[in-house]
């Protein structure tokens, strides 16, 4: 059975490990395949300095093991051979790295629809912000050639790298989808003058286009309008031609003739001459050219043409780094440029320089924002701010100890929050909110000295040893000590000895101390009286009067008896009382000739009776004894100071040893005397355990990044420029550690821009020969020639280098050739113009003149006057010259210095300058050179002063005055001092929080009222005899002597005179008594009571006691009480005694100190509880509360002084113009003051002026006529380009080239944008009988740029210019414009403007934000209404709708129109005209205005002069034929002189509102159906 069961139970066990093993393979299965996962690399670490490639240098990544799911699994389920290495060695990327790797920009692809979860987004046509797309580009990182991290098949580096030190460049931006744009033109031109001046003439007028359609929008209007010139005569009628001379464009400049020098060659170019006849055919040029006019040139020299060659672009500039600028400060708008040089400067009629320099904003290439600081973000929350340690505390300069109030420093910088290593990172990195303070207040500890109470008390004589041979009176010492109130400290004084010795002899080692108990026993009982025994108490004491075993005693001498023999006197006998105290000694010790003395006395009680014992005589009842039979000289243990702490061998630091001297010596005068003069047990330490701190070694931050080498100039002239680098202190040395090493910022010298340097123009002499071009031999020849000269790039160090760089920075390029003329046989020719005569006064003129010569003296061309002037005239001039001074001065700027010390702040007082800048005027107002106004330079400095802070000025402490007393019930008094305060001055240190007054500075301490009686004390003697008088009984008298005793420092007592203690307190020294009679009993004095407790109540009591002396006599009576009872009374047997403390006193401090550790004390007494003060032992042994501290440490906070940081460079002066150009420079609060520093200046940033350049500004006229110099064909039209200061003065041509902030600014004009701002003569054309006529080409236009939400969406825009074509014929060119980008930033809103309504009509109008009237550039689909239209019918009595849908008049009915709403508001018979309800209506025909357009005035005119069908009707039934004949001809002639008024006032119209009126324009259609009307 067991088999059976056992053979069951492996068979389950199987089963169940198969099953569990399919259902593992089933969970396989189901989960599919494995496969490993890795995370992201860890940022590259190693040993702290090793960067690149060094060995040490890894990191490291995560790999686990996943199934297709993504559940995580356990490793196992993986191939381990295949897993991924989780760690490999790296390229750690350091500051120096920094020019290694750059971004790389791709180009913007194509813009698409944003998409969404349902889609794409439907792109609409129309600019807005429905029309938004998006662009994206790849930005990669890179090394710049150096490969030195690239593997195998990995080009890329990580994005992290060039992350370290710039922003990643945004890869996308918005764009515009399917922007549809209209054609946008601007306003009609004034009308042209009329072709002739009689018949058919015609003048035309022009518009230009101002944004070009695309091809989803409208396409522009016709951009002329031709009318026919009315009031003209006719032309007279004849067969008579007219003729005129046609000249043709120059050709292009042929031949390349150069002189025998070997100068730039010359060529010639020629023109043809035609004579057109009016009807279009070309005839010999005699009907044109006749003798008596001067045919027009056909041929002259030029330069050949050379067309611009330009380089490659170059690479986009850098975009300013926004995190350099000052963390919160909004960046004006940044750009990036990039430039191509000009490898062939153009000459002659070459094709001029396309654009040499490219504008992109940083915002186009960085971000699709605006570069602002959140669009540009820095990403500070990557960096952290740094603190090293606190360097030692300072004190301040102004301190006049070494310590006291003291200054701490640390540097802060920057560094990324995961950076181990502390690499300094810019630091505008991080958030300046966030930037610990790296100064803090600190006190250097001053010196505390020891400070000990005063003497205590003498003990009484102890010895130390004892002769125990003899048993003889031991040497000993009386001991007094001292208390130590404060330990010093931080180099103060050591502690004086606090014990001193005084010799002294004492008792035996060994005596019987006996006392008495109770009073005298009579042996005989019956009398009570006679011999006795009276029992004493026996003690065995040592020396020291301490209780011992009575066997040392007895080792001497036997123990007295307890009892011993006494005498009680009978009721007759004389009695005497006990024996008082003793005096205080004489002499406190043992002088040259004697000691001190002491005596005790007792004194009769009782005379003696009849047969009774007598009196003792007088000498028994005194004993003397000496006393205080010690030297006089005190000893102490004195200490040297203690020795350096030692070190066991090979220990550099932790716990060692200090040993000192110490020695006894005599304390007055000092002495070495031998050690058994002093207490051995009190003998100070001569070792101790000490600290030897361990040195900490300086450490020191990696150098940052070499600073960018300054892509600007600075004025200075030069093009060296310095980069620096530094590295910061992150452990200052302690104890002795390391030193810092030197160098913590180093410089280097890099090359600055090009553009620093000073270029020059060097030409060579022009060529001896006058060059005519055509080959021939010059010697023969005659007329017009050229000279040429060569022109060579000079740089300021006499380099020669490439003309682009003289073109770029340089002058105006001179010309390089110039007219000249080889005179011909029948030419003028002159001799020289002479000088021009002197100027008598500021009103009269100046001639000059010149003569012919040779053949031309007596030639009559050459006398013409009119010709050939002989005299010139021109008016004097007186210039007058001033200076002016532009705007106020500056503040005053203190001069730096040439070098501040490192740790020191620049000096913000002293000496310094104000600025203000200056220009030369003349009497024009125009700016001329500064030395003719004797002034050396464009800023002048003017001496001046800021004065330097005045801190409160502490003076030094006075004396403690006298103690005065706090009231009268106040135990202690207060003691004061003062020291005298200046008040600060210009921001100075303010004077101390604790002064209450202006002028002065307290302080108070407790002390004890003063009083002549502090030291001095009444001592009252025994009581003498009861002297009574004439009776030797009964009631009497006695008395007791009273010294005044005064207690030295050293607390011996010595009998001074009685004046010196109070009155007040003086005992009695006199009391009545009571001396009994002959028989009566006499007792003792009462003992003390005995004492209460503390805390008692009223079962508590006290007793006091007395014994008998002499017991009476039968009969007499008894013995008074000789116990005495009485009740514990709290508050006044019970008492409790308190410690009580004064007030603080103020915190005083060190010599010479401001501020720091100090100390402060007060004073205690003892007090019952009932507030009367008693002596201090009595809380010594039993006060109820804990002795209180007397001194303490206290401080006074050290001021913290605002601090500044040093100021910044000055700023650049501003690349603009402008008389109020400023440059600046800031600073910043580094540390904030306390309550007690010196405050913060105001001034954060300063400014001055920079030179006064004014902003010289280009005007241009309007362009002139065309001119040809025959009387058709090629011609030149002409401006004038002048320059003007901003006062309207017009100046010197070459300033407005010379102040412009541009690249190529002084030769602008080899490009082509610059030529056009400086063209002042252009090519044109003069159409000829016949052929067709076309306008000269426009001005660009502003750069249109394509907006969203006003914003723009590109930078770059188009211009545009356009002709118009004057001449419509089929086989004439049309309108036609040209396009070229443009960079602009401003968007232009359209909108529809209009008038008021007059009369149901108003003009609507489209204009452009900036004020320009255009057509095509608003919504057709919003356009308002220009007339009141009735398509609803006419609710005004007397009115219907007429054919143009305008309400009107029926006939003998005027219109009266709303002003407001434009509609017909009342019909109003024809002689009258009223107001109704207060409505103002006008009543008359309409007003033209300017802005009236034809069709309009059209409608009104047949409203005027309504022609219905009735009116025809009732006159052709009522008239003859004739009749009617005349009305229609009186009709036609009525409409043709409406048409002719309408011409006349053509001026006054604006431009057609086509898309309002279709084809209802005054064109051969309209007049068509109009007169089809009147047919009708």
């Amino acid at each position: 059975m067991r088999i059976a069961m056992m053979g069951m139970t492996g068979a389950f066990s199987m089963w169940s490990q198969l099953l569990l093993c399919f259902l593992q393979l089933q969970v396989t299965l189901s989960r599919g395949e494995f496969q490993w996962k890795t995370g992201p690399w860890t940022e590259c670490r190693g040993v702290e300095g090793h960067c690149g490639s060094h060995a040490s240098n890894s990191q490291t990544r995560d790999a686990w093991c996943q199934d297709s799911y993504g559940v995580t699994t356990s490793d196992t389920n993986c191939k381990s051979a295949s897993k991924p290495r989780t760690e490999q060695s790296c390229f750690k990327v350091c500051a120096e790295h920094h020019s290694m790797f750059e971004w790389t920009l791709g180009l913007w692809g194509q813009c698409e629809v944003q998409t969404t979860r349902e889609g794409p987004a439907t792109a609409i046509l129309g600019c807005g912000p429905a029309s938004l797309g998006l662009k994206h580009r790849t930005v990669t990182c890179v090394e710049r050639g150096t490969h030195l991290i690239q593997r195998p098949g990995e080009d890329a580096i990580p994005d992290r790298i060039c992350e370290r030190f710039w922003q990643k460049p945004s890869v996308v931006r918005d764009c515009l989808i399917n922007c549809s744009q209209d054609c946008v033109v601007g306003e009609f031109d004034r009308w042209s003058e009329c072709t002739h001046s009689c018949g058919n003439a015609t003048k035309t007028r022009t518009r230009r286009v101002l944004v070009p359609n695309n091809e989803h929008g409208a396409i522009c209007p016709t951009l002329s309008e031709t009318t026919t010139c009315s009031g003209l005569p006719p032309c007279p009628s004849g067969d008579n031609f007219e003729y005129t001379l046609k000249v043709d464009p120059w050709s292009h400049c042929e031949g390349t003739w150069s002189s025998r020098d070997g100068s730039q060659p010359v060529g010639r170019m020629s023109r043809d001459l035609h004579c057109v006849r009016n009807d279009g055919e070309i005839v010999d040029l005699s009907f044109c050219i006749t003798d008596d006019v001067e045919s027009p040139k056909t041929s002259q020299p030029c330069v050949p043409s050379i067309d611009c060659v330009l380089s490659e672009w170059s690479l986009w500039s850098p975009c300013p780094n926004i995190c350099q600028l000052p963390y919160g400060a909004v960046p004006r708008e940044p750009q990036r440029h990039r430039t191509r040089t000009v490898k062939q400067v153009p000459s002659g009629l070459g094709r001029l320089c396309e654009e040499l320099v490219e504008y992109e904003s940083c915002s186009d290439a960085y971000s699709s924002q605006q570069p602002h600081q959140n669009g540009l973000d820095c990403r500070r929350g990557e960096y952290v701010w740094f603190t090293a340690e606190w360097s030692p505390c300072a004190t301040y300069q102004s301190n006049t100890a070494p310590c006291g109030a003291g200054i701490q420093t640390r540097h802060v910088f920057c560094i990324r929050a995961s950076d181990t290593e502390h690499l300094p990172m810019p630091s505008n990195l991080c958030d300046v909110q966030d930037l610990p303070d790296t100064y803090q207040p600190c006190a250097v500890p001053c010196p505390v000295d020891c400070v000990v109470s005063s003497w205590g008390s003498w003990d009484r004589c102890r010895s130390e040893e004892c002769m125990l041979e003899t048993n003889k009176k031991a040497k000993g010492h009386r001991t007094r000590e001292r208390q130590v109130i404060v330990q010093p400290s931080h180099g103060g004084n050591d502690c004086p000895h606090v014990y001193e010795f005084a010799p002294c002899t004492t008792s035996p080692c060994y005596s019987w101390k006996v006392s008495s108990v109770g009073g005298c026993r009579a042996t005989d009982e019956e009398r009570n009286c006679g011999d006795g025994m009276w029992t004493q108490a026996v003690q065995c004491v040592n020396s020291n009067m301490e209780p011992v075993e009575a066997k040392w005693c007895e080792a001497f001498e036997l123990s007295p008896p307890w009892e011993t023999p006494c005498s009680l006197p009978c009721p007759s006998d004389c009695v005497v009382s006990e024996w008082g105290e003793w005096t205080p000694c004489s002499h406190t010790c043992i002088g040259r000739n004697q000691g001190g003395t002491q005596y005790r006395e007792r004194t009769i009680l009782a005379q003696p009776g009849e047969g009774g014992l007598p009196c003792p005589a007088a000498e028994d009842l005194r004993e003397v004894q000496d006393c205080n039979d010690h030297s006089c000289a005190l000893f102490a243990w004195q200490t040297d100071p203690w020795g350096e702490c030692t070190l066991n061998p090979g220990q550099r630091c932790g716990r060692g040893s200090q040993t000192r001297a110490v020695k006894c010596d005599r304390v007055m005068p000092r002495k070495d005397a031998p050690v058994i003069r002093c207490k051995p047990k009190l003998k100070p330490p001569s070792e101790r355990t000490c600290m030897v701190p361990c040195p900490i070694d300086c450490r020191v931050s990696q150098f940052t990044a070499w600073s960018e080498c300054p892509t600007e100039c600075d004025g200075s002239g030069s093009w060296l420029f310095a980069q620096v680098r530094s590295r910061y202190i992150l452990q200052y040395p302690q104890n002795a550690g390391s030193s810092c090493p030197a160098g913590f910022e180093e410089d280097r010298v890099c090359m600055g821009p090009e553009s620093c340097h000073t270029y020059t123009w060097v030409p060579t002499a022009w060529s001896k020969e006058c060059i005519l071009g055509d080959g021939q031999d010059t010697a023969l020849d005659c007329g017009d020639g050229m000279r040429t000269r060569e022109l060579t790039c000079e740089r300021g160090d006499d380099t020669l280098v490439a003309d682009d760089l003289c073109l770029r920075y340089g002058p105006t390029k001179p010309p390089t050739s110039q007219r000249c003329d080889i005179p011909c046989a029948d030419d003028c020719q002159f001799n020289p113009w002479s000088l021009w005569s002197q100027c008598l006064t500021c009103t009269s003129g100046q001639t000059r003149t010149r003569t012919l010569h040779g053949a031309s003296k007596s030639n009559p061309k050459c006398l013409n006057q009119a010709l050939y002037p002989s005299q010139e005239n021109r008016t004097c001039s007186c210039p007058f010259y001033r200076p002016h001074f532009i705007g106020t001065r500056s503040v005053c700027i203190i001069d730096a210095p040439d070098r501040t010390p490192e740790g020191e702040e620049e000096p913000s007082c002293g000496r310094g300058h104000q600025y203000q800048a200056v220009q030369c005027l003349d009497e024009n107002d125009v700016a001329v050179s500064l030395p003719i106004c004797a002034e050396d330079t464009a800023v002048t400095k003017h001496p001046c002063g800021v004065p330097c802070p005045t801190d409160c000025h502490i003076g030094d402490w006075g004396p403690w005055g006298s103690c005065t007393s706090d009231g009268p019930a106040s135990f202690f008094g207060t003691q004061s001092r003062r020291r005298e305060l200046m008040q600060p001055q210009f921001g100075g240190r303010p004077c101390p929080l604790e002064a209450t007054d202006s002028l002065f500075e307290a302080q108070t301490r407790a002390c004890n009222p003063p009083s002549q009686f502090d030291m001095v004390q009444w001592h009252a003697g025994t009581w003498g005899e009861c002297v009574i008088r004439g009776n030797d009984c009964g009631q009497g008298t006695q008395q007791r002597n009273l010294s005044c005793l005064q207690t030295d420092l050293g607390g011996w007592m010595t009998v001074v005179n009685s004046s010196l203690c109070h009155p007040d307190s003086r005992p009695d020294h006199q009391r009545h008594c009571n001396k009994p009679c002959d028989g009566q009993c006499v007792v003792s004095e009462w003992s003390h009571w005995s004492g209460c407790p503390k805390n008692c109540s009223s079962s508590f009591h006290r007793q006091r006691s007395r014994y008998i002396l002499r017991n009476p006599s039968p009969g007499v009576g008894g013995c008074p009480a000789l116990m005495e009872s009485q009740q514990c009374m709290a508050r006044i047997q019970c008492i409790q005694h308190y410690w009580n403390a004064s007030q603080w006193g103020s915190c005083q401090l060190g010599e010479n100190t401001q501020c720091g550790v100090g100390r402060r004390s007060r004073l205690l007494t003892c007090v019952t509880v009932t507030g009367a003060s008693v002596r201090t032992h009595h809380c010594e042994k039993d006060a109820s509360n804990a002795r209180p501290v007397m001194t303490e440490e206290c401080s006074i906070p050290c001021p913290l002084d605002c601090r500044m940081s040093a100021w910044s460079e000055w700023s650049t002066c501003p690349p603009t113009c402008g008389t109020h150009r400023m440059q600046t420079r800031t600073r910043r609060i580094i540390q904030n003051p306390n309550d007690r520093g010196r405050p913060c200046p105001d001034d954060l940033l300063q400014s001055r002026p920079c030179e006064a350049v004014p902003c010289y500004t280009y005007r241009h006229t309007e362009w002139g006529p065309c001119i040809a110099q025959g009387e058709c064909g090629s011609g030149v039209r002409r401006r004038e380009v002048t320059c003007h200061q901003p006062n309207g003065a017009e100046v010197d041509f070459d300033l407005c080239l010379k102040f412009q902030s541009t690249l190529y600014h002084s030769n602008m004009n080899i490009s082509q944008r610059g030529y056009e701002l400086l063209q002042r003569v252009q090519s044109c054309q003069i159409p000829c009988p016949g052929e067709c006529q076309r306008g000269d080409w426009s001005q660009w236009s502003e750069c249109y740029v394509h907006c969203a939400n006003n914003r723009p969406i590109d930078t770059h825009g188009t211009q545009v210019r356009s002709r118009a074509s004057l001449t419509q014929r089929d086989d004439c060119p049309r309108d036609e414009w040209e396009t070229r980008t443009c960079r602009g930033t401003t968007c232009f809103e359209f909108l529809w403007r209009m008038d008021a309504w007059s009369y149901g009509v108003r003009n609507v109008w489209c204009q452009r934000s900036d004020g320009i009237t255009v057509t095509g550039g608003c919504l057709e689909s919003i356009r308002p209404n220009s007339i009141a239209y009735c398509s609803e019918g006419c609710p005004v009595d007397n009115s219907f709708c007429s054919e143009n849908e305008m309400c009107s008049c029926q006939k003998g009915f005027k219109p009266m129109y709303s002003q407001e709403s434009g509609e017909l508001a009342q019909c109003v018979m024809a002689e009258s005209g009223r107001s109704e309800g207060g409505k103002m209506i006008t009543v008359g025909p309409a007003k033209d205005t300017d802005r009236t357009n034809e069709s309009d005035t059209n409608q009104l005119e047949q409203e005027m002069f309504p022609m219905d069908f009735l009116t025809i009707l009732v006159l052709g039934t009522t008239a003859a034929v004739v009749l009617v004949m005349v009305i229609v001809v009186c009709a036609i002639c009525c409409c043709c002189s409406k048409k002719r008024d309408s011409n006349k006032n053509d001026d006054k119209l604006p431009q057609p509102q086509y898309r309002d009126y279709g084809n209802n324009f005054w064109d051969d259609g309209a007049k068509m159906k109009y007169t089809g009307e009147i047919d009708l």
